[in-house]
């Protein structure tokens, strides 16, 4: 059951990480 959540949790982390870079992004161009 751990185990199964471990890469279930990593793929949100980069989900998170990449809106993040993304909204930074926008807020640095305008």
């Amino acid at each position: 059951s751990e185990e199964a959540n471990i890469p279930i949790d990593q793929s949100e982390s980069k989900i998170r990480k990449t809106s993040s870079v993304k909204g930074y992004r926008t807020k640095t161009e305008q």
